[in-house]
């Protein structure tokens, strides 16, 4: 199948994580569409593989995506200028430092000693909209607890904060192992839970699925 994303501010996304393993849930799950253990999604960014856990009625429980892997070219991400590693940035006062990373998408991987006292909603929004970013970038503020551990809140281009972001889960990992602060599997958790990530010539982002509930949306009323 084919995948496209709006952000909320009517925005296309390239890429994401946690919304390629929703799809599959439905996708897969409802639509029938893929093999019992395998859905295949083309993307803005390319394509790529889910591969599918299943119940014994059939239903989509977990996924584990095949994002791809990450880039550090700055044409690629894209981010203006030769570095990607330690962009600083000052806001409202404080000063900022991260690395770019692309994941079909652009990131801002920020690190900090503590995730709660960033203030996520006032200066996501301003790092987001950086010049340095032509496309806009995702940011991400990510605490390093041990080599298999991090801790993450994002403020998401063209939404805001969100509860977790499977890219920009990806893109924080990458760029710690980059650092040499992570080993090849972590486990990240953000406020929507914990995702598991393994990193080779690719990263593979894993999680649950969980079914909600459904709704139904009057096109014309929202006119």
């Amino acid at each position: 199948c084919t995948f496209r994303l709006q952000n909320a501010d009517g925005g296309d996304a390239e890429m994401s994580g946690n919304g390629m393993r929703s799809l599959a849930a439905i996708a897969a799950g409802r639509a029938g569409l893929g093999t019992p253990g395998l859905l295949v999604v083309d993307t803005p960014a390319g394509q790529r593989s889910v591969a599918l856990d299943r119940d014994d009625d059939g239903n989509v429980v977990g996924a584990v995506v095949d994002m791809g892997a990450p880039t550090f070219s700055p044409e690629a991400i894209p981010v203006v200028g030769v570095q990607v590693t330690n962009l600083e940035s000052s806001v409202h006062g404080v000063r900022y430092s991260g690395d770019a990373v692309g994941m079909g998408n652009p990131h801002w991987v920020m690190f900090v000693d503590d995730i709660e006292a960033v203030r996520v909603a006032q200066h996501g929004r301003l790092l987001e909209g950086d010049d340095r970013f032509p496309k806009r970038t995702n940011v991400e503020f990510v605490h390093v607890l041990d080599r298999s551990r991090l801790e993450m809140r994002v403020w998401e281009r063209g939404v805001g904060e969100t509860l977790s972001c499977g890219t920009g889960a990806c893109a924080a990992a990458a760029a710690a192992r980059r650092r040499g602060l992570v080993d090849d599997a972590v486990v990240m958790t953000v406020r929507g839970g914990q995702l598991d990530i393994e990193m080779g010539d690719t990263i593979r982002l894993g999680g649950a699925v969980v079914y909600l509930f459904d709704v139904a949306v009057d096109l014309g009323a929202l006119r």
